[in-house]
């Protein structure tokens, strides 16, 4: 995701998928820029941030945010970074936990072949 973010990041301006994408990122993770607010100003040869970026979001807040010093100051790849190690160790646990229970399914399902296999057969009933 990182890498679409930054290959499209120069497009955010000329684009409604990317700069949509852009938005929620920077809105749900407060962060701005992969690396930081200031690849924006790069991008768009101004002093102007998306409106994303604004500590206190309102409509053309980017304007006066980065001069403001009211921008998030963290890139958002160290933020989905953080949120993917932290979703990671949620999902490796839920597979270890599936895992278990499917073993103890197993051997409970072996366990029942072996006792129905013992149990005699008189005129197609079981004793």
């Amino acid at each position: 995701m990182i890498k679409t973010l930054y290959s499209r990041e120069n497009e955010y301006e000329t684009s409604l998928s990317v700069n949509t994408t852009w938005d929620s990122v920077q809105r749900k993770f407060k962060c701005c820029g992969i690396h930081n607010a200031s690849e924006w100003l790069e991008h768009s040869n101004s002093t102007s941030l998306p409106d994303s970026c604004c500590t206190n979001y309102a409509v053309n807040c980017g304007e006066t945010a980065f001069t403001s010093n009211q921008f998030y100051g963290i890139g958002c790849n160290d933020e989905l970074l953080a949120w993917n190690h932290s979703k990671g160790s949620l999902f490796a646990i839920l597979f270890t936990l599936l895992l278990v229970f499917q073993l103890l399914a197993f051997a409970f399902s072996l366990r029942y072949q072996k006792i129905v296999s013992r149990t005699p057969v008189v005129n197609g009933i079981n004793h």
